[in-house]
Parts: structure tokens; C-alpha cells; sequence
């Protein structure tokens, strides 16, 4: 951390993308129940997703 207790640009862009990899992993998460979901026409697994 610079001298100023500010995080620098590399710090701040690391945990940008450490959320923005996390929010993807949970879309695909969703995206996985939903085909799971529609393949087993499962009605009880769709109202969660």
C-alpha cells in the first residue's frame, strides 16, 4: 500500500477482478441449475433459480 494508506491501481484492480471472477461463478452456477432444471422438467428446482 503506498505511503498515503490509499490501495494502489494494481491492488484495486486485483479485487476488482477477484469480484467480477466470483459474480461469473455464480451465473454459471444459475445457468447450470436452469438447463438442470428444464432437462429433468423440474418445476421445484426452477422456482429457486
Amino acid at each position: 500500500m503506498p505511503a498515503d494508506g490509499r490501495p494502489s491501481f494494481q491492488q484495486e484492480l486485483a479485487a476488482l477482478e477477484e469480484a467480477a471472477l466470483g459474480a461469473l461463478d455464480m451465473v454459471v452456477g444459475q445457468i447450470e441449475r436452469t438447463l438442470e432444471a428444464l432437462e429433468h422438467q423440474d418445476v421445484e428446482l426452477a422456482s429457486f433459480v
